[in-house]
Formats: C-alpha cells, structure tokens, sequence
C-alpha cells in the first residue's frame, strides 16, 4: 500500500485508447536518472522507512520492471550505455574518469546520443544535473545534443557550497563558487547556492515552463543519492527516528522524490501529463557500505551485492515508463530489459530516425509496454568491467572473474544469488560461456584505464586483464 506524505501528488489517467491514433503526436520525453539508488530504496519497490510518492506515482501510472539492467556497475560508463543506447564497451567507454581524467575521457564524437536524432526531429533538449561523460570540448552536452544544460561535469560534487552548516567539503580542496567542480549554465559557471537536487528539480521545471508548447526532450540526472551523504534540515527533519547515516540517505532520497513531484506538478499545470512519455531508473545499484564522510546504507533487498559488482545488487536497477496516454496503468512487468532501451524506445514514440553508423544494442519497449507482445526485449545481456565479464540469458547467468572464478546461478530461482551452480549445470556454464566468449571477441581495447597514484606519486594505471579465463575451455 502506497502512503501519503509530504508530497502528496497523483498523475491525472484518462481513458487509454487500446490502439494507436493514426496522427499521433509526438510525446515530450522525459528520462530521469537517479545515482546509486539502491533496488528496494523506493515505496513502490518495497522501502518501509522512505516514502517516494512521486516516484511512485509515474508506477501507479505507467509500467514497473522487475528484472531490468544497466550495463555497467558504476556511473559513467552505465551513463554512457544509457544515453547512446549502444553498449559502452565497443566505443571504449569502460571506466569512470576519476577528477583527473585521461585526455581519452569522454563520448566519442561519432556516437550518438538519445538527444540528437530527437533534435533533428523539432525537440527542444535539455541536460539537467550530473553529465560524467567527458569534460574536454566536444564531449560536454552542448556539443552531443542538447540546447541547454545546467549542471556539472564530473562524477561527483558538492551538494551545499561552504559556508552552509550541513555542507561536506574535502581537505585542501581548491573551490568554485564554494563547491568541489564548478556548476554550469551552458558554457557559463554560475554561482549555484541552492542544494543541487533542489537546484535541479527548478531547473527542470523551468525548462518544461518555457517550453510546453512544444516537444522537448529533458534529461533530468540527479547526482543524487551518490556521496558525499548530503541534505539540508528541511528533509533532515522528515526522518527524526532514523539513525544516521540511514537518515541522511533517505533526506537525500526524499529531496530526489520532491524533485520529481516538482518536474510532473509541472506537467499537470500545462495539461501535458497524459502527453509525455516518462523513464525513471537508477545508473548502477546502490552502494551499500560505500562513501565519503559517511558510508552510504543503501538498501539492495533482496539482491546480492553492490554497486562495482555484477552481483544482481550491482545492475539490477528500479526502471520504471509512465506515458498515461498510451501504457497500460499498474503494470510489472518480468522480462529482462535493459538501460540500452531507453533510446529507440524514444526514437520510436517520436517518429526520430537515428542516424548513427552502428544500429543501438537496445530495443524498442512500446510493443511490450502496450501488450502488443509477449516476446522478451532481450534473449541476452553482457557485461565487461575491469576485468570482470557477465552474461545473462533467460534466467541464467553466469559471472567470469579476472582470477579464472567462475559463477552460475539460477536468478528466478535464486534472485540472492546464495547457490553457485556451476557443478551441478556444466553445460550450461559451457553455452553462457562461448555467448560471453563471442562477446567479448568483438569489443575494442578500452580507450583509457583509470589512473591512481604510487606511494611515489606517480600514476599507474588500473588493470584491464585479457580473459584468458572466460575464454579458456577447460573451464
């Protein structure tokens, strides 16, 4: 049961037609995109302690998946598989960048984003919040595709600038305008005093103020709820009984869901609810026991893991489309879907042609969203990270470790992944093996590896091993 709080807020349904108009409009789309959210840490997912009503609400109203993925375990590479709806790994694309990225960082430029092909379509487009894809000209988000961005570019930022009594600031780090990186309008750095999830959800709903009248394209990416364990006494106040650091992370989580409210209340005023195609989803799992000032609590219930795992905890995500006009209200749905699908299914409710050299590894979701098949989007999935390679087909997965481990389970039987069974099912490691060997013959050598530094201070670079151990057949 649903409860109401704070944010009291329920899309408007109309009747929903059973077909497709023979003129229909092109819908605004709307992606949103929380950060090391962790699987059960919204209401409709099942939290106890941390009422999501709007969030919960584009469920109520829309299309809940239970088994959905993104493709890699950490931020920006998943951000990158996201937005291009192509798996990160055959551009390079394999590692965050770190504060001191490689001059290799970054979307490559014959890579196409989900904002191109809609904005040579008549969109209007906007990147609100944490971009992660590269800092250098050409990767930034005015030049892949979007008219407007506010926000920053790194993976990570200040919340609160110095000065506020509930802000982190690192030792001896140099700031701009009282935060870690500096926040953008455009090409423009701005003084930004507001707490960043704040500052986001005005953003979006301006955007949507100044351009209702026509269809636009809104990519709303919270850096919220990565660290560092951020919020400001308005939300603070909301969990009295909680203790930290779970406090904190639930004040960050309810910021988000305000957020959220603020960006659909702003539909509702323009009569454009019902006319607008909404994805919500998290970048990676949460990261559970992880973090600067204080570990973050996420909750990954019931999975195993955490975000930099393949564990389920790791890539198992909340994903949820809302399109009132067109999906079916209240549905959860169980097939595998993925990060990756997030762009033709846009492309495909507006009509957009995409233009790029390789076709997206996604697919597109309105046949399944409108019960016009009961055919899985995917058959299979892959993963590389750090020497780290996964593949899931059906309900079988196998996970190959860089030191030659191997694990297979069962995850409609086992969503906990407790049991390995790769004794007791030998040919079915052996076929989800060639299908991951197969894979991975395919991709390029990562175009940068993450840098660290030696007790010396030099950097070294992190190690990408080659798969011998997926690929060995005695395996």
């Amino acid at each position: 049961m649903l409860r109401a709080t704070h944010s009291l807020f329920m899309l408007v349904l109309l009747s929903l037609p059973t077909a497709w108009p023979t003129q229909a409009a092109p819908p605004n789309i709307i992606v949103i995109v929380a950060d090391d959210l962790g699987y059960a840490d919204l209401d409709v997912q099942g939290c106890e302690d941390i009422p999501t009503p709007a969030i919960d609400s584009l469920a109520v109203n829309g299309a809940r998946f239970t088994n959905a993925y993104v493709t890699c375990p950490i931020c920006a590479p998943s951000r990158a598989g996201l937005i291009t709806g192509r798996y990160q790994n055959r551009f390079g694309f394999e590692d965050n960048g770190g504060p001191d990225p490689e001059p290799a960082f970054g979307l490559p430029d014959d890579e196409v984003t989900i904002a191109e092909p809609l904005k040579a379509a008549g969109y209007r487009t906007a990147f609100i919040g944490k971009w992660d894809m590269g800092d250098k000209p050409g990767s930034r988000p005015n030049d892949q595709g979007f008219d407007q961005f506010f926000g920053f570019l790194p993976g990570v930022n200040d919340y609160l600038p110095a000065g506020h009594p509930n802000a982190y600031q690192p030792n001896d780090q140099p700031l701009v305008n009282g935060r870690s990186f500096p926040i953008y309008r455009n090409t423009q750095v701005v003084d930004e005093p507001e707490y960043l999830t704040d500052a986001f959800g005005r953003e979006a709903a301006a955007f949507i103020e100044h351009h209702h009248d026509q269809p636009f394209l809104l990519y709303l990416s919270f850096s919220a709820v990565h660290n560092p364990m951020t919020a400001t006494d308005r939300y603070l106040d909301r969990f009295m009984d909680l203790p930290e650091p779970r406090r904190t992370y639930a004040a960050m989580v309810s910021a988000m869901d305000d957020a959220v409210a603020r960006v659909c209340n702003t539909l509702n005023k323009h009569g454009i609810t019902d006319d607008t195609l909404i994805f919500f989803l998290s970048d990676n799992g949460g990261a559970s026991g992880e973090g600067v000032a204080a570990p973050s609590p996420a909750d990954n219930t019931p999975l195993s893991g955490r975000k930099a795992t393949f564990w389920e905890g790791g890539i198992r995500v909340p994903y949820i489309v809302c399109w009132p006009q067109r999906i079916k209200p209240g549905q959860v749905i169980s097939h595998n879907v993925s990060s990756l699908d997030i762009l033709p299914t846009a492309i495909a409710a507006a009509n957009a042609f995409y233009s790029g050299k390789h076709p997206p590894d996604g697919t597109n979701l309105l046949p399944v969203l409108l019960n016009q098949t009961d055919e899985p989007p995917h058959h299979t999935l892959y993963w590389r990270y750090h020497g780290n390679a996964a593949v899931i087909q059906g309900n079988w997965k196998l996970i190959a470790f860089d030191n030659g481990i191997v694990q297979l389970f069962n995850i409609s039987r086992d969503i906990g992944e407790s049991t390995n069974l790769t004794q007791t099912h030998p040919e079915q490691v052996e076929q989800l093996r060639l299908l991951l060997t197969a894979w991975l013959k395919t991709l390029p050598e990562p175009a940068w590896r993450r840098r660290k530094l030696n007790e010396q201070g030099h950097p070294v670079y992190i190690s990408l091993p080659i798969y011998e151990a997926v690929c060995d057949p005695a395996l």
